[in-house]
Order: C-alpha cells, then structure tokens, then sequence
C-alpha cells in the first residue's frame, strides 16, 4: 500500500530513533524526508547516515515530535510514519496526534499516516481520518489512517 505512495512524496518520520525509515523513503523515491528525533544521540546518528548515504533529500530536526507536530506551520507531508517507544504510544494514544496532523496540516489531505504500536494498543478511527489497514505482526500492530479530503 505505502510503497506506491513513497516515490516523490514528501515524508515524516517522528520519533525516527536511528532514521531507518524515512532514509528508507529517501532509498525508495520520497522527494523529501523529515526526521523527527529528540534524543541527541540519536540525531547525531541520522546525521552520520544522512551524510554516509548522500541523503539530500532528507533532514534531520531535533525536538519532540509532539511539539515539533504541534508548532509546524510549513508544507502539508504525503506521509507521515511514527513509531513511538511503546509505552509512550500507549498513554497518549493517537487521537491527539492524529488531531495535531489534521489540523496543523502537517500531513495533507489524502495524505497517510502509519504508526506502529504494541499489539494490545487498538487503532481508532478519530473524525477526520479513515483508518485503512490495522494488522498484527508477532507483538506489534502497524495501523495506517488516510486523512479525509472533506475535513
């Protein structure tokens, strides 16, 4: 399902930790990428790999990926990938962030978001989004929701 919609979107990855995934979008045709990681170390890391792999179309940015959501003001994303530490997922949920995407336009209409969770967390589908697939793989649930075009 995502990997049609990689080629030339424009990506977000919150919480990236060492920047896997949105390197990956980079790798697979994404037109930008956003990496969203509050850990120092970890920027640093996706830094060295941004450079290692001559990623110009991916950036890092330091912040918390709550806030960096809640403060944007810049182009609308295709797509949007988090995949929280689990238990930080669980307490806040999706519905926030899920509302924080929709209504900053972090993440444009039509545009996607995939996050990945704890089996046990369960994917709702908040006013604004259609959740479009929800699977199950081992102990951990990969939920994707497309924001509605009529918001």
């Amino acid at each position: 399902m995502l990997r049609d919609d990689v080629a030339s979107a424009r990506f977000l990855d919150l919480f990236a930790g060492s920047g896997a995934v949105g390197l990956e979008a980079v790798s697979r045709g994404a037109a930008a990428a956003v990496l969203v990681e509050r850990d120092g170390r970890h920027v640093e890391t996706i830094r060295k790999n941004i450079a290692a792999l001559g990623a110009q179309a991916a950036s890092v940015v330091r912040a918390d990926a709550y806030r960096y959501v809640a403060s944007y003001s810049g182009e609308g994303f295709d797509i949007a990938f988090a995949d929280p530490p689990y238990l930080l997922g669980e307490e806040k949920g999706y519905g926030e962030l899920l509302d924080l995407l929709a209504g900053r336009g972090v993440v444009k209409p039509g545009g996607v978001f995939c996050a990945e969770t704890a089996l046990r967390q369960k994917a709702e589908e908040p006013p604004g989004w259609t959740l479009v697939r929800d699977r199950e793989y081992g102990k951990t649930r990969l939920a994707v929701w497309r924001r509605n075009v009529q918001c």
